[in-house]
């Protein structure tokens, strides 16, 4: 990436995250991730979607909120019920609302 080929960075981190590998984060603001989410692979954008889940928002409401659609933020709740483990987005909800948030 640091050699301004981005399409080949790219390509590479998409199948290092494929196979499982853990991929380091070009997003900033990994350190606000609770160590246990983050251990889970939850990215950044993720994480934000998960804080906002905690007021229990639809997901037209949080897109509106986070500025993306909302087809990426179910994309997001379904990666963040399948890295977490939680069983349904009520959970995730609870668990949300559960974990101490920084700012």
């Amino acid at each position: 990436h640091q050699q301004d080929v981005p399409a080949v960075a790219n390509a590479c981190r998409a199948e290092l995250r494929r196979l499982g590998a853990p991929v380091h984060q070009h997003r900033t603001g990994t350190s606000r991730i609770p160590e246990v989410l983050r251990a889970q692979g939850v990215t950044v954008r993720e994480y934000e979607v998960f804080v906002v889940l905690a007021e229990r928002l639809g997901n037209k409401d949080v897109a509106d909120r986070l500025y993306i659609s909302p087809r990426t933020v179910e994309k997001h709740i379904a990666s963040l019920i399948t890295k977490t483990g939680v069983i349904n987005r009520a959970a995730l909800c609870a668990l949300s609302a559960s974990l101490p948030t920084v700012a």
